[in-house]
């Protein structure tokens, strides 16, 4: 049986600082995501004001 051994794109041994940066970048576009998501998000409902106070009106049995 041969040892077979996946070759990964780091070696095992990563300097601190790179695994900080890892961490940091992976932070920032999680960060950039959430708010691109909310902004297109708040775009497609900005002319529902009206509508959707009143679904909320209807809802509370007013």
């Amino acid at each position: 049986m041969t040892n077979t051994r996946v070759a990964t794109p780091w070696p095992k041994s990563r300097h601190p600082r790179q695994s900080r940066l890892d961490e940091v970048t992976t932070l920032l576009l999680a960060e950039f995501d959430a708010e691109t998501r909310f902004q297109l998000r708040a775009e497609r409902g900005a002319d529902k004001t009206e509508r959707d106070l009143a679904l909320l009106e209807k809802v509370s049995g007013k």
